[in-house]
Protein backbone atom coordinates (compact mmCIF):
# COMPACT_ATOMS: atom_id res chain seq x y z
CA UNK A 1 0.00 0.00 0.00
CA UNK A 2 1.20 3.39 -1.01
CA UNK A 3 0.79 5.58 2.65
CA UNK A 4 3.97 7.89 1.35
CA UNK A 5 1.64 10.87 0.15
CA UNK A 6 -0.04 13.14 2.42
CA UNK A 7 2.45 12.04 5.87
CA UNK A 8 3.55 14.67 7.84
CA UNK A 9 6.64 14.59 10.72
CA UNK A 10 3.73 13.13 13.44
CA UNK A 11 3.65 10.35 11.30
CA UNK A 12 7.12 9.99 11.04
CA UNK A 13 7.96 9.85 14.43
CA UNK A 14 5.52 8.18 15.20
CA UNK A 15 6.23 5.14 12.87
CA UNK A 16 10.34 5.34 14.27
CA UNK A 17 8.88 5.30 17.54
CA UNK A 18 10.05 8.48 18.96
CA UNK A 19 7.53 9.58 21.60
CA UNK A 20 9.53 12.73 23.20
CA UNK A 21 9.37 13.91 19.31
CA UNK A 22 5.73 12.94 18.81
CA UNK A 23 4.93 14.72 22.53
CA UNK A 24 6.99 17.85 21.22
CA UNK A 25 5.37 17.98 17.85
CA UNK A 26 1.92 17.52 19.56
CA UNK A 27 2.52 20.54 22.09
CA UNK A 28 3.47 22.41 18.73
CA UNK A 29 0.00 21.78 17.25
CA UNK A 30 0.52 19.17 15.11
CA UNK A 31 -3.08 18.05 13.75
CA UNK A 32 -3.09 14.18 15.33
CA UNK A 33 -6.25 13.53 13.45
CA UNK A 34 -4.82 14.32 10.03
CA UNK A 35 -4.81 11.13 7.41
CA UNK A 36 -2.44 10.35 4.83
CA UNK A 37 -3.83 10.43 0.54
CA UNK A 38 -4.62 6.28 1.62
CA UNK A 39 -6.52 7.68 4.95
CA UNK A 40 -4.33 6.30 7.36
CA UNK A 41 -3.65 7.83 10.99
CA UNK A 42 -0.80 8.50 13.18
CA UNK A 43 -2.67 5.91 15.37
CA UNK A 44 -1.91 3.31 12.26
CA UNK A 45 1.20 3.62 12.09
CA UNK A 46 2.19 3.82 15.88
CA UNK A 47 0.42 0.31 16.20
CA UNK A 48 2.48 -1.13 13.76
CA UNK A 49 5.56 0.27 15.18
CA UNK A 50 5.26 -1.98 18.48
CA UNK A 51 5.92 1.13 20.97
CA UNK A 52 2.75 0.45 23.30
CA UNK A 53 4.03 4.27 24.95
CA UNK A 54 3.15 5.97 21.48
CA UNK A 55 -0.03 4.23 20.81
CA UNK A 56 -1.20 5.52 24.71
CA UNK A 57 0.01 9.16 23.99
CA UNK A 58 -1.95 9.30 20.78
CA UNK A 59 -5.50 7.23 22.10
CA UNK A 60 -5.11 9.82 25.20
CA UNK A 61 -4.97 13.18 23.06
CA UNK A 62 -7.92 11.72 21.19
CA UNK A 63 -6.89 10.05 17.92
CA UNK A 64 -9.77 8.30 16.44
CA UNK A 65 -9.20 4.69 17.67
CA UNK A 66 -11.66 2.94 15.43
CA UNK A 67 -10.75 4.88 12.37
CA UNK A 68 -10.06 2.74 9.41
CA UNK A 69 -7.81 3.77 5.65
CA UNK A 70 -9.15 3.28 2.36
CA UNK A 71 -8.45 -0.24 2.87
CA UNK A 72 -10.68 -0.89 5.67
CA UNK A 73 -7.65 -1.32 7.65
CA UNK A 74 -7.91 -0.40 11.12
CA UNK A 75 -5.05 0.23 13.96
CA UNK A 76 -5.16 -3.37 14.75
CA UNK A 77 -4.88 -4.41 11.59
CA UNK A 78 -1.46 -2.37 11.21
CA UNK A 79 -0.75 -4.06 15.10
CA UNK A 80 -1.70 -7.43 14.13
CA UNK A 81 1.58 -7.05 11.26
CA UNK A 82 3.77 -6.12 14.10
CA UNK A 83 5.28 -7.92 17.16
CA UNK A 84 3.64 -6.22 20.17
CA UNK A 85 1.25 -8.47 21.76
CA UNK A 86 0.53 -5.48 24.24
CA UNK A 87 -0.70 -3.07 21.66
CA UNK A 88 -3.05 -5.75 20.26
CA UNK A 89 -4.48 -5.93 23.84
CA UNK A 90 -4.46 -2.45 24.45
CA UNK A 91 -6.10 -1.59 21.20
CA UNK A 92 -8.46 -4.41 21.87
CA UNK A 93 -9.58 -2.56 25.52
CA UNK A 94 -9.88 0.85 24.15
CA UNK A 95 -12.97 -1.23 21.96
CA UNK A 96 -11.71 -2.16 18.45
CA UNK A 97 -13.21 -4.74 16.97
CA UNK A 98 -10.90 -8.21 16.95
CA UNK A 99 -12.92 -9.57 13.87
CA UNK A 100 -13.22 -6.25 11.79
CA UNK A 101 -12.89 -6.64 8.24
CA UNK A 102 -10.81 -4.50 5.68
CA UNK A 103 -11.91 -4.79 1.99
CA UNK A 104 -10.35 -8.22 1.19
CA UNK A 105 -12.12 -9.66 3.98
CA UNK A 106 -9.38 -9.88 6.17
CA UNK A 107 -9.47 -9.93 10.06
CA UNK A 108 -6.87 -8.75 12.44
CA UNK A 109 -6.08 -12.46 12.73
CA UNK A 110 -6.05 -13.17 9.35
CA UNK A 111 -2.74 -10.34 8.53
CA UNK A 112 -1.20 -11.98 11.75
CA UNK A 113 -0.85 -15.54 10.65
CA UNK A 114 1.34 -14.18 7.81
CA UNK A 115 3.36 -11.40 8.99
CA UNK A 116 3.30 -11.22 12.50
CA UNK A 117 4.42 -12.97 15.51
CA UNK A 118 3.28 -16.33 17.32
CA UNK A 119 2.55 -13.54 20.42
CA UNK A 120 -0.12 -11.11 18.23
CA UNK A 121 -1.89 -14.55 17.43
CA UNK A 122 -1.87 -15.54 20.48
CA UNK A 123 -3.23 -12.61 22.19
CA UNK A 124 -6.31 -12.25 19.24
CA UNK A 125 -6.84 -16.03 19.56
CA UNK A 126 -7.31 -14.85 23.70
CA UNK A 127 -9.80 -12.40 22.92
CA UNK A 128 -11.82 -14.08 20.73
CA UNK A 129 -10.37 -14.04 17.03
CA UNK A 130 -12.71 -16.16 14.49
CA UNK A 131 -9.76 -19.18 13.29
CA UNK A 132 -12.03 -20.05 10.89
CA UNK A 133 -12.75 -16.45 9.03
CA UNK A 134 -12.83 -16.75 5.50
CA UNK A 135 -11.93 -13.84 3.72
CA UNK A 136 -13.00 -13.08 0.01
CA UNK A 137 -10.57 -15.11 -1.24
CA UNK A 138 -12.14 -18.43 0.62
CA UNK A 139 -9.02 -18.42 3.10
CA UNK A 140 -9.36 -19.13 6.51
CA UNK A 141 -6.11 -17.69 8.66
CA UNK A 142 -4.64 -21.11 8.30
CA UNK A 143 -3.55 -20.96 4.75
CA UNK A 144 -1.14 -17.59 4.60
CA UNK A 145 0.49 -19.17 7.64
CA UNK A 146 0.87 -22.37 6.06
CA UNK A 147 2.22 -20.53 2.98
CA UNK A 148 4.66 -18.46 5.14
CA UNK A 149 5.95 -21.57 6.45
CA UNK A 150 5.32 -20.57 10.42
CA UNK A 151 4.78 -24.26 11.83
CA UNK A 152 4.72 -22.90 15.38
CA UNK A 153 1.48 -20.61 14.27
CA UNK A 154 -0.24 -23.37 12.31
CA UNK A 155 -0.11 -25.98 15.67
CA UNK A 156 -1.70 -22.86 17.94
CA UNK A 157 -4.30 -22.28 15.22
CA UNK A 158 -4.69 -25.94 14.71
CA UNK A 159 -4.91 -25.87 19.00
CA UNK A 160 -7.69 -23.59 18.64
CA UNK A 161 -9.78 -25.26 16.14
CA UNK A 162 -8.56 -24.05 12.80
CA UNK A 163 -10.26 -26.38 9.59
CA UNK A 164 -6.96 -28.36 8.56
CA UNK A 165 -8.98 -28.93 5.27
CA UNK A 166 -10.34 -25.43 4.65
CA UNK A 167 -10.06 -24.74 0.96
CA UNK A 168 -10.16 -21.41 -0.61
CA UNK A 169 -12.35 -20.34 -3.42
CA UNK A 170 -10.11 -22.02 -6.10
CA UNK A 171 -10.66 -25.37 -4.24
CA UNK A 172 -6.88 -24.59 -2.61
CA UNK A 173 -5.79 -25.79 0.59
CA UNK A 174 -3.25 -25.65 3.70
CA UNK A 175 -1.15 -28.44 2.16
CA UNK A 176 -2.04 -27.55 -1.72
CA UNK A 177 -0.02 -24.13 -1.07
CA UNK A 178 2.87 -25.75 1.49
CA UNK A 179 3.33 -28.18 -1.55
CA UNK A 180 4.80 -25.44 -3.42
CA UNK A 181 7.37 -24.31 -0.71
CA UNK A 182 10.65 -26.00 0.91
CA UNK A 183 9.31 -26.52 4.11
CA UNK A 184 8.75 -30.33 4.34
CA UNK A 185 8.34 -29.19 8.40
CA UNK A 186 4.81 -27.27 7.88
CA UNK A 187 3.90 -29.49 5.53
CA UNK A 188 4.45 -32.73 8.10
CA UNK A 189 2.93 -30.57 10.35
CA UNK A 190 -0.87 -30.60 8.82
CA UNK A 191 -0.70 -34.33 7.66
CA UNK A 192 0.03 -35.07 11.55
CA UNK A 193 -3.22 -32.90 12.25
CA UNK A 194 -5.52 -34.77 9.39
CA UNK A 195 -4.89 -32.89 6.03
CA UNK A 196 -5.89 -34.74 3.46
CA UNK A 197 -3.80 -35.92 1.23
CA UNK A 198 -5.82 -36.22 -1.80
CA UNK A 199 -7.59 -33.42 -1.58
CA UNK A 200 -8.09 -31.45 -5.28
CA UNK A 201 -8.51 -27.95 -6.39
CA UNK A 202 -11.12 -27.35 -9.27
CA UNK A 203 -9.17 -28.45 -11.85
CA UNK A 204 -8.40 -31.50 -9.69
CA UNK A 205 -4.54 -31.32 -8.84
CA UNK A 206 -3.56 -32.65 -5.03
CA UNK A 207 -0.68 -31.60 -3.15
CA UNK A 208 1.69 -33.61 -4.67
CA UNK A 209 0.45 -32.66 -8.61
CA UNK A 210 1.71 -29.29 -6.86
CA UNK A 211 5.13 -30.56 -5.31
CA UNK A 212 6.13 -32.57 -8.04
CA UNK A 213 5.58 -30.09 -10.96
CA UNK A 214 7.45 -27.15 -9.20
CA UNK A 215 9.99 -29.78 -8.43
CA UNK A 216 10.11 -29.48 -4.94
CA UNK A 217 11.74 -32.01 -4.04
CA UNK A 218 12.25 -31.82 -0.38
CA UNK A 219 8.02 -32.10 0.07
CA UNK A 220 7.47 -35.08 -2.48
CA UNK A 221 9.42 -37.60 -0.23
CA UNK A 222 7.05 -36.41 2.34
CA UNK A 223 3.66 -37.13 0.48
CA UNK A 224 4.84 -40.06 -0.72
CA UNK A 225 6.06 -41.75 3.03
CA UNK A 226 2.05 -40.28 4.10
CA UNK A 227 0.53 -42.44 1.21
CA UNK A 228 -0.40 -39.64 -1.44
CA UNK A 229 -1.73 -41.10 -4.67
CA UNK A 230 1.18 -41.40 -7.43
CA UNK A 231 -1.88 -42.59 -9.60
CA UNK A 232 -4.21 -39.48 -9.29
CA UNK A 233 -5.27 -37.72 -12.38
CA UNK A 234 -6.87 -34.32 -12.89
CA UNK A 235 -9.99 -33.18 -14.27
CA UNK A 236 -8.30 -33.64 -17.78
CA UNK A 237 -7.38 -36.60 -16.95
CA UNK A 238 -3.24 -35.96 -16.67
CA UNK A 239 -1.53 -38.15 -14.70
CA UNK A 240 1.53 -36.66 -12.31
CA UNK A 241 4.08 -37.83 -15.24
CA UNK A 242 1.93 -35.60 -17.43
CA UNK A 243 1.87 -32.31 -15.06
CA UNK A 244 5.81 -32.74 -14.67
CA UNK A 245 6.51 -33.63 -18.19
CA UNK A 246 4.67 -30.14 -18.95
CA UNK A 247 7.35 -28.64 -16.72
CA UNK A 248 9.86 -30.41 -17.99
CA UNK A 249 11.03 -31.67 -14.63
CA UNK A 250 13.42 -34.65 -15.26
CA UNK A 251 14.10 -35.43 -12.38
CA UNK A 252 10.36 -36.17 -10.93
CA UNK A 253 9.41 -37.85 -14.05
CA UNK A 254 12.81 -40.21 -13.37
CA UNK A 255 11.32 -40.72 -9.60
CA UNK A 256 7.87 -40.93 -10.77
CA UNK A 257 8.95 -43.81 -13.21
CA UNK A 258 10.60 -45.53 -10.53
CA UNK A 259 7.22 -46.23 -8.80
CA UNK A 260 5.74 -47.55 -11.53
CA UNK A 261 4.36 -44.53 -13.41
CA UNK A 262 2.28 -45.15 -16.76
CA UNK A 263 4.31 -43.98 -19.02
CA UNK A 264 1.47 -44.71 -22.06
CA UNK A 265 -1.60 -43.16 -19.80
CA UNK A 266 -3.61 -40.64 -21.77
CA UNK A 267 -5.14 -37.88 -20.61
CA UNK A 268 -8.79 -36.73 -21.91
CA UNK A 269 -6.91 -34.87 -25.22
CA UNK A 270 -5.03 -38.32 -25.97
CA UNK A 271 -1.96 -36.65 -25.21
CA UNK A 272 0.70 -39.54 -23.52
CA UNK A 273 3.42 -37.51 -21.54
CA UNK A 274 5.74 -37.76 -23.78
CA UNK A 275 3.67 -35.82 -26.09
CA UNK A 276 2.88 -33.49 -23.40
CA UNK A 277 6.85 -33.13 -22.74
CA UNK A 278 6.96 -32.51 -26.73
CA UNK A 279 4.42 -29.98 -27.07
CA UNK A 280 6.60 -27.76 -24.84
CA UNK A 281 9.93 -27.63 -27.11
CA UNK A 282 10.11 -24.81 -28.81
CA UNK A 283 10.00 -25.29 -32.83
CA UNK A 284 13.20 -23.80 -34.09
CA UNK A 285 15.05 -26.35 -31.84
CA UNK A 286 13.43 -28.88 -33.18
CA UNK A 287 15.72 -28.23 -36.88
CA UNK A 288 19.31 -27.82 -37.84
CA UNK A 289 18.70 -24.99 -39.46
CA UNK A 290 18.94 -23.32 -36.11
Amino acid sequence: MDMERGKTALYYACGAGHVSVVELLIEQGADVHKRTSAGATVLHFAAESGNLDMVQLLLEHGVDGSGTDSYGSTALHFAAYGSSAAIVDALIEYGLDVNALTETGDAPLSCATSLGALEVVEALLRHGGDVNAVNKNGETPLIPAASAGKVDIVDVLVEHGADVNAAGSSGLTALHLTATQETPVVLETLLRYGANLDAMDRSGWTALHYATSQGKAAVVPSLLRFGADSNATTTDGETLLHCVSRRHQSVMASALLDRGCDVHAKSKAGQTPLTTCCSGIPTHGSTPKY
